[in-house]
């Protein structure tokens, strides 16, 4: 079976290329350009991929504000575009999006039926991009996740130890919550819905949210992340965190507050429980480099 992975260079799109336990096409930017709708299904036409992992998105939170047309591009016209194409093959598409699809008010976990409302453009576009897929009505999953770390690309966490590098006190919202998750468990959490999907001999289409177990302050992230950089040798001495709010946070967007997203699907329907945030965070800083 050929998957074809978009986004492969990225944060997490790279984990999944090297963890799927099929035929992987790893198509360039310039093989396959998002940002070009016109020339997606050409590009798609002469892969021809069994299955479509559509990892890449415009991910710049703050910079979506001023750069709407290339981030609604990339993060809605673009799934659509891939959407139509795979309803006409009858391909399935797996596509990720984000917990900023929500208002994040509230302290109750949201669900994939929640009613949705972001409060950013980023968040906006890549609800879009959910819609478009659907309005696609091609064999199609869509996954929301939350808060990717990993070993490569930029991160929180990566920034987060970088800024404990250079000593002193750092900053970090303690009023924003939700589920640290490793970009190696959501790739293995992806590999076994796939293998399940495949033993049943169907695609079923939908929604469904994928996090590590467990939620904490980004500020209590922070801090576990140090300690636990410091443990490893990464950082040769502890800094302390200095808990903001989200109103003090000097920022171009807005950002939820309630992050936690409610895996109970995924667990009924597939058997997936992606382990705990502590333990991914422990596992992802052996090996870490700044």
């Amino acid at each position: 079976m050929k998957v074809l992975v978009i986004g492969a260079s990225g944060r997490l799109g790279s984990t999944i290329a090297q963890v799927l336990p099929y035929d992987v096409q790893s198509p360039t930017r310039e093989e396959l350009n998002l940002s070009d709708t016109q020339e997606i299904a050409a590009a798609l036409d002469l892969l021809e991929p069994d299955v479509v992992i559509n990892a890449a998105a415009y991910t710049d939170v703050d910079m979506a504000e001023s750069e709407r047309d290339i981030a609604r591009r990339i993060n809605s016209d673009a799934p659509h575009a891939i959407g139509v194409w795979a309803a006409r093959n009858k391909v399935p598409v797996v596509h990720f999006s984000t917990d900023f699809v929500f208002s994040g008010s509230g302290d109750r976990a949201w669900g994939e039926v929640a009613e949705t409302g972001p409060i950013n453009h980023y968040g906006v576009t890549k609800l879009e991009g959910e819609r478009r897929l659907q309005e696609a009505a091609g064999p199609h999953l869509i996954i929301r996740t939350a808060w990717l770390f990993g070993r490569h690309g930029g991160s929180f966490l990566k920034s987060v130890l970088r800024t404990a590098s250079k000593g002193g006190a750092i900053n970090v919202v303690a009023d924003q919550i939700g589920s640290p998750t490793f970009t190696e468990d959501l790739a293995d959490g992806l590999v076994a819905i796939m293998r399940r999907s495949e033993g049943l001999s169907t695609f079923a289409s939908g929604v469904l949210h994928l996090t590590n177990v467990g939620w904490v302050s980004r500020a209590d992230f922070a801090e576990r992340a140090i300690s636990g950089a410091c443990q490893s040798g990464l950082l040769t001495a502890p800094v302390s965190v200095v808990e903001i709010s989200t109103a003090n946070l000097p920022s171009v967007a807005q950002r939820p507050l309630n992050s936690r997203l409610d895996c109970t699907k995924v667990a009924l329907e597939y058997g997936v429980v992606l382990p705990r945030w502590e333990d991914a965070l422990g596992r992802c800083l052996q090996g870490f480099t700044l």
